[in-house]
């Protein structure tokens, strides 16, 4: 069974009121990167829009376990379960569940020596925001 590594994050631009987000999946030998804006989003909705995007093109390339970094607890409550989450994506996350099973690993972002995969994943959401 193939193994997914996703990383995710989101930064929120207050004067435009926009939300980037980013992940990175790696299988095996495969690495791809995806990003995006969301408007009128919170950051919190951007994190779990970044972690449920990663989580679906890992089982887009065949993995059927993932570990998924995120700095953002909120995100890792939703995809556990332990939190409530709007009716849309519950179904989504039930859904996945169903191809991928996931372990959620907290990471400690923006610091000098933490996680490079959070950092590269923040740079990400930072470049969506900047994109448009």
């Amino acid at each position: 069974m193939k193994h997914a590594e996703v990383y995710s994050d989101a930064s929120r631009d207050e004067a435009t009121d926009r939300a980037g987000w980013a992940c990175t999946v790696s299988v095996g030998r495969a690495r791809e990167a995806r990003s995006g804006v969301v408007p009128g989003a919170t950051v919190s909705a951007a994190e779990i829009h970044a972690a449920l995007a990663g989580l679906r093109l890992a089982a887009e390339l065949g993995a059927g376990t993932a570990t998924l970094y995120t700095d953002s607890t909120g995100t890792i409550a939703v995809i556990e379960g332990r939190a409530g989450a709007p009716a849309e994506l519950r179904a989504a996350l039930e859904e996945l569940r169903a191809s991928v099973a996931v372990r959620c690993v907290w990471v400690r972002a923006h610091v000098r020596h933490g996680s490079s995969g959070n950092a590269r994943v923040d740079a990400l959401a930072r470049a969506a925001l900047r994109r448009g």
